[in-house]
């Protein structure tokens, strides 16, 4: 998957791209069992992302009303 930031920085359109694989998330619930701990670091991988996403996207928001 990929997550997608834009916003502005000096007037001019910038854009983030953030990529990620998803499909160990989708395992059988078997495989999971296996191996608990990598789905923990599959977990927090996950929640590392979004606050990725999230603070990119808070930069391209002040960065917008700085400039305003």
């Amino acid at each position: 998957c990929k997550a997608v930031v834009r916003g502005l920085r000096g007037n001019q359109p910038v854009q983030w791209e953030i990529t990620f694989d998803i499909h160990k998330l989708f395992r059988e619930r078997e495989d999971r069992e296996d191996d608990e701990s990598d789905l923990w670091n599959e977990t927090f991988h996950h929640l590392a992302a979004k606050s990725i996403i999230r603070d990119f996207e808070q930069l391209a928001e002040r960065e917008s009303e700085i400039e305003h």
